[in-house]
């Protein structure tokens, strides 16, 4: 009898699963490492430059090499851009790769599932990340910070820098939180308003719709797609269920006008050791204990 025969057959498909994952996994940080590009971070630094020159922030270019980001995300990168530019280039990339482990970690403490979902998405976000995209940055603070106090905070910027993950205020609705669902919305605004100065027309013009994703191919599909998927997410806050915050992160991928392959890592926002919530918002009650020792 064969090895693989003598196995139950659920260990036998994980095995062949997982061998499957760790080949795509390898095949991507191979490519990774002999492309470390770094076209994200000179798209962010000619930013901080226009900034500081007083050019126009959305100057419409090529929709792979335009910044679409809140103008606050711009002004940092004007003070970063007073620095040598290899310094900020080891800065951000060791701050992106720190954020792509932190990602990784409570996954990797999960089994099997959280094994493989860390085997599908952490080569995505370090293949993103050896870009410079910020991408590693929005999901560690979504991951860490949606059910902390500072929450609206950690929504918010993420929401300034990918417009689609405001859906995570769902959560706060789903809980009934209106408090920190209506401050998530206001320091969301106050991020975003700034682009109103920078003249933004130009990243509907010019770059919206010419992106990869479903609005370039179908733009009524898209329509479909993304109010269908609001619609759930709201759906299940409405009834104030405990995997809004998975049709949340759903959404926010579907919704976006632009879908690149590491945007499917918008999912591990959501915590696997995050424990459910009851209506009310607080975690289950526990379970009654058994009777006393004395008791019986």
């Amino acid at each position: 009898m064969s090895f693989l025969a003598s196995l139950p057959r659920e260990r036998w498909m994980r095995l062949v699963a997982m061998g499957i994952i760790g080949g795509m996994a390898g095949a991507n940080v191979i490519w990774t490492f002999q492309t470390w590009p770094m076209g994200d971070i000179q798209i962010y630094w000619a930013a901080g430059e226009r900034i500081r020159s007083g050019e126009p922030l959305y100057p419409g270019a090529d929709p792979f090499h335009s910044y679409r980001y809140a103008p606050w995300f711009a002004w940092v990168w004007a003070a970063f851009s007073v620095l040598p530019y290899w310094l900020v280039a080891v800065f951000w990339q060791a701050a992106l790769l720190v954020a792509t482990v932190a990602i990784a970690v409570p996954f990797l403490r999960h089994g099997w599932v959280g094994l493989a979902l860390a085997g599908l998405m952490v080569p995505l976000l370090f293949a993103v990340s050896a870009g410079g995209n910020v991408q590693a940055l929005v999901v560690v603070s979504l991951l860490y910070g949606i059910d902390r106090r500072s929450g609206p905070v950690w929504i918010a910027i993420a929401a300034s820098l990918r417009a689609t993950p405001i859906l995570f205020v769902l959560v706060y609705a789903a809980r009934r939180e209106w408090g920190r669902f209506w401050i998530t919305v206001a320091l969301t605004a106050v991020l975003v308003a700034p682009m109103l100065w920078y003249d933004p027309l130009t990243l509907l013009t010019d770059v919206a719709g010419r992106e990869p994703g479903l609005l370039a191919e179908s733009p009524v599909l898209y329509a479909v797609v993304a109010i269908g998927s609001v619609a759930v997410a709201a759906g299940l806050a409405w009834r104030r269920s405990m995997y809004t915050i998975i049709a949340a992160a759903a959404a926010a991928v579907l919704a976006s006008p632009k879908l690149f392959a590491y945007d499917v890592t918008t999912f591990m926002a959501v915590h696997p050791g995050r424990p459910p919530r009851s209506a009310e918002g607080e975690p289950p009650d526990p379970a009654p204990a058994g009777p006393a020792q004395g008791d019986r």
